[in-house]
């Protein structure tokens, strides 16, 4: 496995034709809870603010998070699955990573998000679509 990682899984972000794009991010917390489980079932989630935003718009119940100036990172903003999940700018905002505790970039597990927009320069990439 790559850099010891004990499992790895990937998530389809391009949205199924006849598939609203709230239903289909909602399978994203299943697919990380699948890798979570072969990585070992410890540790937390960690990933991009870009990522944690999305699914606080799709699943506002479950996850809470809001840019502030001078934040302290990693934030934590709620649970997938029973299992902590942190926003960190220093990970890369196509894939969630399962780690021990926030700030560790040592993961067990990856899940890799295929066809999201243009990485590393997400929040670039955003701006030139929404002109």
């Amino acid at each position: 496995m790559e850099n010891g990682l004990k499992a790895q899984g990937s998530f389809d972000h391009a949205c199924p034709s006849g598939v609203s794009y709230s239903e289909h991010i909602l399978g994203l917390p299943l697919s990380m809870v699948q890798v979570y489980w072969r990585a070992g079932g410890t540790g937390i989630f960690v990933f991009h603010p870009m990522l944690a935003s999305m699914l606080v718009v799709v699943d506002p119940s479950r996850f809470s998070f809001s840019f502030e100036n001078g934040m302290d990172w990693p934030v934590r903003i709620g649970c997938v699955g029973g299992i902590h999940a942190w926003a960190d700018p220093s990970i890369r905002a196509d894939e969630v990573l399962v780690v021990d505790e926030p700030g560790s970039l040592q993961a067990h597990g990856r899940l890799r998000i295929e066809n999201f927009v243009e990485v590393p320069d997400v929040l670039d990439r955003m701006a030139v679509i929404n002109r």
